[in-house]
């Protein structure tokens, strides 16, 4: 049975109305922080779009009358600032763990895409995307994550991380975002982001967010995504 819910995220952002637009509405700009898939503004989908002030997105789901809204406000201040209010609604079918891992990403995600609109905004972002082996679903998995990355049980923003992954360059970072079950790095000029996803009977998945120079804006994409699928299948 469908059943309501709503969940609220606010950011206050030191960038003007239209990098904020960038990153919600365009492929490029959500590759930044999230996955880069990009609204149609001509979509059914799409119930309201006011460039630079407002998006709104509503989803149906099967016959039962189950939709998702999704609701992104941007409202500049008079010091130039933004306040950007992000709106996650709907009725779902779905388990307490679901609904509970959901607003724990949307955490993450929007630290994300306050790090990428104050740091990286500058360069182009591209994004790739891979989960450990089906098998791999339990705490456990995590724990053993935790290590390979040189991290112990309990690891604090600041810490040290180190990944080998083959065939590709070493990344070199450190803790930047810590919950029990989302761990972010940050390196040069890339944001690493995994996510433990045994609530809901999913294996752990990583998301890499790498910002290109401009002027040399190139990345096998597939080629990274392929070290990661085999990083993740190693441990």
């Amino acid at each position: 049975m469908a059943t309501p819910f709503r969940i609220v995220k606010h950011l206050t952002l030191p960038v003007p109305p239209l990098a904020v637009w960038y990153a919600i509405t365009t492929a490029q700009g959500l590759a930044g922080w999230t996955m880069p898939i990009a609204p149609d503004k001509d979509s059914p989908l799409v119930t309201d779009w006011v460039p630079n002030e407002h998006l709104a997105v509503h989803v149906p789901i099967g016959v039962n009358g189950a939709f998702q809204a999704f609701d992104y406000r941007i409202d500049e201040r008079a010091d130039g600032d933004v306040d950007f209010t992000f709106v996650h609604s709907g009725e779902l079918d779905w388990s307490d763990e679901e609904r509970e891992m959901t607003e724990l990403a949307w955490d993450q995600y929007m630290f994300t895409l306050h790090k990428f609109l104050t740091t990286h905004l500058a360069r182009i972002p591209a994004y790739m995307e891979a989960e450990a082996p089906a098998h791999k679903v339990g705490p456990n998995g995590w724990t053993a994550l935790l290590a390979r990355l040189g991290l112990g049980p309990a690891p604090r923003v600041g810490d040290a991380v180190r990944i080998e992954r083959p065939g590709t360059a070493t990344i070199e970072g450190t803790v930047d975002y810590v919950t029990d079950r989302f761990l972010g790095i940050e390196a040069p000029h890339e944001l690493v982001r995994f996510h433990g996803r045994w609530s809901i009977g999913l294996p752990i998945a990583v998301a890499d967010h790498r910002y290109l120079d401009p002027d040399h804006a190139v990345l096998d994409v597939e080629a990274e995504r392929a070290a990661w699928v085999a990083w993740l299948a190693e441990g």
